[in-house]
């Protein structure tokens, strides 16, 4: 086990290093001239080449794509987060700073809403295999998965309108600032986050915990007299999350990426809305340093995934 997260830990590093290379050169491959934005920005309508080259001198755009990605790389490493914003001359560690808890907090509340919704009904429809609260549960997973993101938050915002005049508020606050408020704007975006991922994940448990209901252990502890509920939740259940845990952590990805939908939709001020309004302006520093920061994410997640197994079931052993 040690072994094995050694390794993984190892790896780490090198995958970051890989997806910075293909996020900063993805970004070179957009058409179009940074120079001509940022002076179109600044309300000029026309402006000559010497005025675009001042501009690319001073944002150093004209230094190799080596220098540059190897500058951008320090200022992840020295906290700066590359420098500042093309856009706005923000400095993008003040960006980050601003909209990564955004982010985090609708991921977190997405995931407990869906874990909330999928574990219960995952456990019911196993318990009641071929019977109708069976047959609702995975109808509700079959909607869960087909609708998409942006569909399911527009159809959400459309009903609340049309039935409770409601609207979600404008400004953003934190839970520490305000947490009635920051309550009102998020918990609408969280269950239509969470809602999409405890459709696999309540597919998940249910075809888990049948198989798990069916082993020699578990028919030796009814053998023994121990009530349907120990062996379904101490005995069973414990065994069954272990590919739940995996599906979970796959689409972490996932879940990010529709937390830029979602965030859009909502007027969120997170990453996802920045990577969208970064991409408009095409300014580069904001939209790798944003990307880079989801993909680092999604890479802790899998990594404490991994670390979980163990405490879930201590029968996994991990090879080299």
């Amino acid at each position: 086990m040690t072994r094995y997260l050694a390794t993984r830990l190892a790896l780490f590093v090198p995958t970051l290093l890989i997806a910075s290379v293909a996020i900063f050169s993805i970004m070179r491959l957009i058409p179009g001239d940074v120079a001509d934005v940022v002076l179109s920005g600044s309300g000029e309508s026309t402006h000559d080449v010497e005025q675009i080259e001042r501009v690319r001198e001073e944002l150093g755009l004209n230094d190799s794509l080596v220098i540059q990605y190897g500058e951008w790389l320090w200022s992840l490493v020295n906290g700066d987060f590359g420098g500042k914003s093309f856009d706005s001359r923000e400095g993008i560690a003040s960006i980050v700073g601003r909209q990564l808890p955004v982010t985090l907090l609708l991921t977190a509340y997405a995931l407990g809403v869906a874990l909330f919704v999928a574990i219960p009904l995952g456990v019911l429809a196993a318990s009641t295999q071929d019977r109708w609260p069976d047959y609702l549960a995975r109808a509700i997973s079959i909607v869960a998965q087909a609708v998409p993101a942006f569909v399911l938050a527009l159809a959400v915002l459309l009903a609340l309108l049309i039935l409770f005049h409601w609207t979600p508020p404008i400004i953003y606050a934190d839970p520490w600032d305000d947490l009635w408020l920051h309550l009102r704007i998020m918990v609408v975006p969280a269950m239509v986050l969470g809602f999409g991922l405890s459709g696999l994940l309540l597919r998940m448990t249910r075809a888990s915990l049948l198989e798990t209901l069916g082993q020699d252990y578990v028919r030796t502890a009814r053998g023994k007299g121990l009530s349907e509920q120990i062996v379904l939740f101490r005995h069973a259940l414990r065994n069954a999350a272990v590919p739940v845990v995996t599906a979970g952590a796959l689409q972490a990805g996932a879940l990010l990426s529709g937390a830029v939908v979602v965030e859009v939709v909502f007027g969120l001020p997170g990453v996802g809305r920045g990577i969208v309004d970064a991409v408009t302006s095409r300014d580069y520093p904001v939209i790798q340093a944003l990307a880079l920061i989801l993909v680092f994410l999604v890479l802790c997640i899998n990594l404490i995934a991994d670390t979980a197994y163990a405490a879930l079931d201590p029968r996994i052993f991990y090879g080299d």
